[in-house]
């Protein structure tokens, strides 16, 4: 089958992917400030297996140029067999893809964790740019306080982000907002990441920790808990005016960058589109 019939194919099935996502079955993509194809966020994979291998299954059939992770990618972090089954059902992606990962709670800052990927920076905190992204991984389990040696590094990054950058994106395990079951704000982000992004201009904010998906807005940024990788699922627990969707499903989350819109589409276990939202830049 040639390269014309599959691209038509998958334009034609009509599965809710944007042009970004099409892409990358052409060869504009070989151009060095070509749009890259789609990039999936997700997190929360710990102990459900089969859910892990199922919403992988869906991600390779995407074609992303990057997969980045919220963190608690297992269980016990200390565990070496837990780390065989993350790598076992993550081995197609990584094989096809980029993977950057945030530390959760559950990974322990575990040596297995340093070994088990290449990361930049000292592979706790460290940012990479895709395209017109800026995408800035944080480790919410370390000290993150003003003139903590984290904090200060975030503040040179993102004072020295380069000047092609259209959108700025962090990706951490704790958030600063959830209506989830952890309590409100537990590593009081609200003194630290939420004043830093809304100074330096960060459009989204994705973190998990809580086993949810739910999209949450606050001074023009969108912060995004995306927890549904295969974790035992949470209920709603409070009432916060910053959420505007919540599913209590297991998920993950596609970003389709453009020119100046970056366009975020959340599918369920079963490729199901349960939310969709956009930011714009003028």
């Amino acid at each position: 089958m040639n390269l014309k019939i599959i691209s038509s194919f998958i334009i034609s099935v009509g599965i809710l992917f944007s042009p970004g996502c099409r892409s990358a079955v052409s060869t504009a993509m070989t151009a060095q400030k070509a749009k890259p194809a789609c990039i999936i966020i997700y997190g929360d994979t710990q102990e459900n297996n089969h859910i892990h291998r199922q919403l992988v299954d869906s991600m390779i059939m995407l074609n992303p140029a990057a997969v980045f992770h919220t963190g608690d990618m297992v269980m016990h972090g200390e565990n070496e067999n837990h780390w065989k089954a993350f790598n076992t059902i993550t081995a197609p992606l990584l094989k096809k893809t980029k993977f950057y990962p945030a530390l959760g709670n559950h990974d322990f800052n575990s040596l297995l964790y340093f070994d088990n990927f290449e990361l930049p920076n000292n592979e706790q905190w460290y940012s990479v740019d895709i395209g017109n992204i800026h995408f800035i991984v944080l480790d919410t389990n370390w000290h993150i306080f003003k003139h903590s040696q984290q904090y200060e590094w975030l503040v040179n990054d993102l004072k020295t982000i380069k000047p092609h950058i259209t959108f700025r994106i962090v990706v951490q395990h704790h958030p600063p907002f959830s209506s989830g079951h952890h309590r409100l704000d537990e590593k009081h982000l609200g003194d630290s990441i939420v004043p830093l992004s809304e100074k330096y201009g960060v459009d989204m904010v994705f973190s998990g920790h809580d086993h949810i998906y739910e999209r949450l807005y606050h001074n023009n940024i969108f912060y995004i808990v995306t927890g549904g990788g295969g974790a035992v699922l949470y209920d709603k627990t409070r009432e916060i005016p910053q959420s505007q969707v919540f599913f209590k499903k297991h998920h993950f989350c596609v970003l389709y960058p453009e020119d100046s819109r970056l366009v975020v589409k959340v599918f369920d276990k079963d490729m199901k589109l349960i939310d969709s939202f956009r930011k714009s830049k003028k």
